[in-house]
């Protein structure tokens, strides 16, 4: 019965529409946060996803965008800037970095 339960709201928060729900996002980082105290996490920490072959980082930016703590590498130095960006810079500097895109566009 949970197990149906938690395999349906998987497969509602999958679809695009909803990814960026505030009571999906919510509801999915209660349950992360649920299964890493049930599993031995201790309270008020966050679970690490740990990615050594990030890519593009789809798996770290997910981890990050559901509650929990993204480490992500990669040995293509190209891989490693995209991470950069995506993970730090964008979260850290957000509508400023967009800005700044914006106007050396233009220029």
């Amino acid at each position: 019965m949970v197990r149906a339960a938690l395999l349906d709201f998987i497969a509602e928060f999958a679809n695009w529409d909803n990814c960026t729900n505030a009571a999906h996002l919510q509801t999915a980082r209660r349950l992360v946060q649920v299964a890493h105290e049930s599993l031995g996490g201790a309270g008020g920490t966050k679970p690490l996803v740990i990615d050594p072959f990030a890519g593009g980082g789809a798996i770290p930016l997910e981890a990050l965008r559901v509650g929990a703590d993204a480490f992500a590498s990669d040995l293509n130095p190209v891989a490693v800037l995209l991470n950069k960006i995506v993970l730090e810079y964008i979260p850290k500097h957000g509508a400023r970095l967009v800005e700044e895109v914006r106007r050396g566009g233009a220029w």
